[in-house]
């Protein structure tokens, strides 16, 4: 653990000088949380989620995958009660993202300063302030931030319990209640802290909160079953969703490939998460967790039972981005911040020997505090390089599709709404929508955003050989086929607008084509279809059958 360089305390606070100064730390914290998240939203959506989400707010509907299953219900409606006042789902969502990204960072800094002390806390808060990974998923719609502020929440009122605040369980219960009403996902990575957390107080305590926890979960759970068609219904759409858990874990394919594929995802996201913060945690991670104070140390066995049931169910069954690992990532930036106090405690161990030698005395505080600083700079610094540099990546890596491995890059997101405004805006101002068939398969859920009336395909098939898959949106709604590679042309469609360039030399060669340049890099292929019945898709070929 971190050497004690000042056994006796500097000074002393009084009860409300320490009360007001957490205030305006938190208060500092939620606002630099706030600002700069708020300043740089994204104004488009970048994913399919973010889509659906936003779709759910005014039709929620999980039959319809408007959210997709298990329904995130306390996160959609509270976008559904932003609507009121924001009139737009796509600013509410983005509102909770901003919100709860401040929360974070005030929440961090309090169980820092529970857990070690208020140093640790306030860098903790700095680092998840700076995180790209982190500062990523708080400008954009994903229900991952607001889901982290209720886990760490939870995670909060566990430690006071751990710690020896037993009436804390009753607030641990409503807490994890919440959680899970809002990603029910978050079950699985909070039930042994909370389990244990309940095996610290009285059966007395025990029962009530129990009886808490179960009467809070039926304030949600009632609703979403009644706007799901009944349970019934709801089950039968949560096993067609479990195939994908299944399909991605070592119960679905072979043990040690399933394995290396979420090592190497881990691999992506720890270093774009924590960057430089690695260094420190790698020099006192043994200083931390190590079996005396696994044995002893109320605080590092709550960090264990915070951060590593999760991160072994990431290896094993699921990981592909880090809103699959939520706890550990979390967890992980308290357990840096004190990384850095025992690295910087080390380094004045080292400054007190070599003074003795050759220089005079100089306060061990300001060496101590000077260190904390010079390493923060390098840290904090070079996240926000990473999350501003441009980096001029493909913008059509047909991965980001599914998962992005780009989560952690500004200049990225920004080049994608500039890309995407450009094409919408040329379509919104020159079709009919119900005249067109718009072909997609990167961006597609964005289309049937911004182009309800509009019919907008995806076909697998063009960028997967032998992947027979098709996606035909309209309305708000998604018919998803599979072992299919053609689609008959709508009744009206007069035009087909292939929006992605990859495609654009894809198409055979009789057909009426005009290629419309906007910017450099940046096109459509308008093709008339009046004259079709049908359009077949094949990898990377485009045919139209009379």
């Amino acid at each position: 653990m971190r050497p004690n360089l000042f056994p006796k305390p500097l000074f002393i606070e009084s009860g409300p000088m320490k009360s007001k100064r957490t205030v305006f730390i938190c208060a500092v914290l939620f606002a630099a949380g706030f600002i700069s998240r708020w300043s740089l939203v994204q104004k488009g959506f970048s994913s399919l989620d973010s889509v659906l989400y936003a779709i759910g707010t005014f039709d929620y509907s999980i039959q319809n995958n408007t959210p997709p299953s298990p329904g995130y219900f306390l996160y959609i409606m509270s976008g559904h009660f932003l609507n009121f006042i924001f009139h737009d789902p796509h600013k509410s969502l983005i509102f909770l993202s901003v919100f709860y990204s401040a929360g974070i960072a005030t929440l961090l800094f309090l169980l820092g300063k529970e857990l070690f002390s208020q140093k640790a806390g306030l860098i903790a808060a700095l680092l998840f302030l700076t995180s790209p990974v982190f500062w990523y998923k708080g400008i954009t719609i994903y229900g991952y931030i607001n889901s982290s502020f209720f886990l760490l929440l939870t995670a909060y009122f566990c430690s006071r319990v751990i710690l020896g605040k037993s009436n804390f369980i009753y607030w641990c219960a409503l807490g994890f209640a919440i959680a899970v009403g809002v990603r029910p996902q978050d079950f699985i990575p909070l039930f042994f802290l909370v389990l244990y957390t309940f095996w610290k107080v009285s059966w007395r305590l025990r029962l009530r909160a129990l009886f808490l926890f179960g009467f809070t979960c039926l304030l949600w759970f009632v609703p979403l079953i009644s706007m799901s068609g009944g349970f019934k219904a709801y089950l039968s759409v949560l096993q067609y969703g479990s195939g994908y858990l299944v399909e991605n874990s070592i119960i679905g394919g072979d043990f040690f490939s399933q394995i290396h594929n979420h090592l190497v995802r881990l691999g992506q996201y720890i270093p774009r998460s924590y960057f430089l913060g690695l260094l420190p945690l790698i020099y006192s991670l043994g200083r931390i967790f190590n079996v005396v104070s696994l044995k002893e140390n109320k605080n590092i066995q709550f960090l264990c039972l915070l951060i590593f049931p999760q991160l072994l169910f990431n290896i094993f069954i699921q990981f592909a981005e880090i809103g699959h690992g939520l706890a550990w990532g979390l967890g992980g930036f308290l357990v840096i911040a004190e990384s850095i106090l025992i690295f910087s405690a080390d380094c004045v161990l080292l400054w007190k020997k070599i003074e003795n030698k050759f220089f005079q005395r100089i306060n061990l505080c300001l060496v101590y505090t000077g260190c904390i600083m010079t390493v923060l700079v390098f840290i904090l610094g070079f996240n926000v390089i990473l999350f501003f540099h441009n980096f001029r990546l493909d913008l059509y890596n047909y991965d980001r599709v599914i998962f992005d491995d780009r989560q952690f890059n500004y200049a990225d997101l920004k080049t994608l709404h500039q890309h995407l405004l450009k094409k919408v805006g040329y379509i919104k101002e020159h079709y009919e929508p119900k005249e067109i068939l718009i072909l997609s398969s990167r961006f597609y859920a964005q289309l049937y955003y911004e182009f309800p009336k509009a019919t907008v395909v995806r076909a697998e098939s063009i960028v997967k050989k032998g992947k027979n898959m098709l996606f035909v949106c309209r309305d708000l709604r998604c018919q998803y086929t599979a072992s299919q590679n053609k689609i008959s042309v709508p009744l009206g469609v007069q035009k087909l607008i292939i929006f992605d360039e990859p495609s654009l030399d894809d198409v055979n060669s009789e057909v009426e084509k005009k290629n419309i340049h906007l910017d450099e890099g940046t096109n459509l292929l308008e093709i008339n279809v009046e004259k079709f019945r049908e359009i077949l898709f094949s990898h990377q070929r485009i045919e139209l059958l009379r």
